[in-house]
């Protein structure tokens, strides 16, 4: 069984309009579609709550909400499986 949704990227037009569209889309070359994650970065707070927010949010800006990311790094083991691991 295969995902409806595999290979595609949730995205929207220039009238707003919300599409799933195949990643390879030509549509999001010429700008005729934008992804809804473009210009958002994943983010956690002090209190655990993970949400998706502008890379200009003032929460985000003043470091109440943190990248996913920080203080991690991403690995590779012997038979290719990726983990991400605490750097403290």
């Amino acid at each position: 069984m295969t995902s409806l949704i595999k290979g595609k990227l949730s995205s929207r037009d220039k009238d707003g309009n919300h599409i799933w569209a195949d990643k390879f889309d030509p549509r999001f070359k010429n700008g005729e579609l934008i992804a809804n994650s473009k210009g958002k970065i994943l983010v956690i707070n002090k209190e655990n709550h993970k949400t998706s927010l502008s890379k200009d949010d003032p929460k985000y800006l003043n470091e109440e909400y943190v990248p996913l990311s920080r203080g991690k790094v991403l690995v590779k083991d012997k038979t290719g499986k990726c983990v991400k691991l605490d750097m403290s």
